[in-house]
């Protein structure tokens, strides 16, 4: 039985890694960066580095750029979503029977769990889908280290960049 999820968890991984290849993805990917303006700040950067870098360098300090737009600016961290209804921050998980089953919407998605938070102020319930398709990550821009890392990957092929596919057990 645990090498059977091992092998499945790899092959799902192949999988998230051959999404990041997908042409039209990719170009999804390309028009949600500012690239112009990033690039812009990469240049500033080697300017001001009085000869320490040049432009050999110009792809790497693009990626820092990059990674620092994504970070800062395009998606955002959730350790636990805002109220969907009310918009208050301090919600709590719970289990939920019916709204913790993904739907068939949120399993296109790759979405195999559904966190469910309850809102302590207007009592309503917030789903948040863990999806695990790029181009849906691409849209809600939110999620933890498995979202982050999905999403970044895909800005990065599709910028022609390295990247790889890596396994947390801990998320």
């Amino acid at each position: 039985m645990a090498e059977q999820s091992f092998e499945s968890s790899l092959a799902s991984g192949r999988q998230v890694a051959l999404r990041w290849e997908d042409v039209g993805l990719q170009e999804r990917a390309v028009s949600k960066i500012p690239l112009d303006a990033l690039m812009d700040k990469t240049q500033k950067r080697l300017d001001k580095s009085l000869g320490a870098l040049d432009d050999d360098d110009f792809s790497d300090v693009l990626t820092q750029e990059l990674t620092r737009w994504f970070k800062r600016e395009f998606f955002k961290w959730v350790d636990r979503p805002a109220c969907a209804h009310c918009g208050f921050a301090e919600t709590r998980g719970v289990a939920h029977p019916s709204l913790g089953t993904p739907t068939p919407e949120d399993r296109a998605h790759g979405a195999a769990r559904v966190e469910v938070y309850n809102c302590p102020l207007c009592k309503r319930f917030t789903r948040f889908p863990r999806f695990n398709d790029p181009g849906k990550l691409l849209e809600t821009r939110r999620g933890r280290c498995g979202e982050w890392a999905n999403c970044f990957g895909l800005l990065l092929r599709s910028l022609g960049k390295e990247a790889r596919w890596a396994r947390d057990w801990t998320d």
